[in-house]
């Protein structure tokens, strides 16, 4: 049971039953209406909500992270109200907040759909952000654990093999991409290009050398070895800078990006996460339009699973994948990628079942027909 009142400090207290909390609920209300109640001086955790936490640590900690666009987006959506996508838990002292209460936020996630790994990601974003809280510099020593931990009892979903992404782009849609990214091509009637161009460039590296999203906006010009046809990656989510090699199509969307002449800079200057996520979700949404429109001309039923359940991340997949298959091994493979886990990169490989075949039927001596 809660009281929270304009005139006195918050208080909670846990009951066993119903009319037990109602009756201590009523008595304290008269109380402080009387001014004979006094209340002992509240612990920290008592003082602040998860939403005015989740605040503070969005201002002063999430600078310091390689995902700092993607966590305070998400802070901003839980600082809304609950009914417009809001934290359920915001307004509850942080101190109050006990691991039933994450367990039922939890159990909402999953019943709306969201991914286990989604679910993960989110819940270890507040458990950050309360083990952060629960430091001496942050001075919430008192809160006894973190509600927010499997340690403290908190079951998160599991990731079976069904809800583990394994989205890898055909022929027809990458083509397709890469024409609605075109500001220059051709598009059916009713549909207008985009005005830049730096989307599809970024697409083109993403999708030839399988660099994530952030490390191919933090490139750089002075890390781009022209000769060698290599750049340098400095900002990785695992801290360790490697080089990865640039293949033709990498190599042309750079030299289309117009190298300054003084050679440094960054080469995506003044276009961050945000903007590429959005410029990739108009370009998925354009190129289904095309899609839809050639097949109408031409007569065709247009099939719902082309550029269907697309992400920006799956071009990681996807050139992972061709990586492997163009007969780079796995040590090669780890080293352009950035993966320090075996484990981890098999995740991001999906052999396609028709190279498969092809290889069996080199092996065995058969001939395709």
């Amino acid at each position: 049971m809660r009281i929270r009142r304009a005139d006195a400090a918050p208080m909670s207290r846990t009951f066993a039953r119903r009319k037990d909390a109602e009756r201590w609920a009523r008595e304290t209300e008269v109380a402080i209406d009387k001014g004979a109640h006094t209340e002992a001086p509240q612990s920290p955790s008592y003082t602040i909500t998860l939403g005015e936490l989740l605040e503070v640590y969005s201002e002063y900690e999430c600078p310091k992270h390689r995902g700092e666009a993607q966590e305070q987006s998400q802070i901003r959506t839980w600082l809304k109200d609950a009914d417009k996508g809001g934290h359920p838990l915001r307004d509850f002292l942080l101190g109050e907040i006990r691991v039933v209460d994450v367990q039922r936020w939890v159990e909402a996630l999953n019943r709306s759909g969201r991914r286990p790994g989604t679910v993960k990601k989110q819940v270890g974003l507040v458990a950050r952000a309360v083990n952060k809280a629960r430091t001496e510099l942050w001075g919430f020593t008192d809160l006894p654990y973190n509600p927010f931990s499997t340690t403290a009892g908190l079951e998160l979903p599991r990731e079976d093999e069904e809800s583990e992404r394994s989205r890898i782009l055909s022929r027809q849609e990458a083509s397709l991409l890469r024409r609605s990214l075109d500001p220059e091509a051709t598009l059916p009637d009713g549909l207008r290009p985009p005005r830049t161009a730096w989307p599809l460039h970024a697409f083109e590296i993403c999708l030839d050398v399988g660099l994530r999203a952030s490390e191919t906006l933090s490139l750089r010009w002075e890390d781009i070895d022209w000769t060698e046809h290599v750049a340098r990656i400095r900002r990785t989510k695992s801290r360790r800078s490697r080089s990865v090699p640039l293949p033709p199509a990498s190599l042309n969307a750079l030299h289309a990006m117009a190298p300054p002449a003084e050679g440094f800079g960054p080469v995506f200057n003044g276009h961050d996460y945000q903007a590429l996520k959005t410029a990739w979700r108009r370009a998925v949404q354009r190129a289904r339009a095309i899609y839809e429109l050639e097949c109408k001309a031409e007569g065709l039923k247009p099939s719902p699973h082309v550029l269907a359940d697309l992400r920006l991340h799956d071009l990681r997949h996807h050139a992972i994948t061709h990586l492997m298959g163009d007969g780079l091994d796995i040590r090669q493979t780890m080293a352009v990628s950035g993966h320090a886990d075996m484990r981890m990169l098999m995740r991001y490989t999906h052999p396609i079942a028709a190279d498969i075949a092809r290889d069996l039927h080199r092996v065995r001596g058969d001939q395709l027909t």
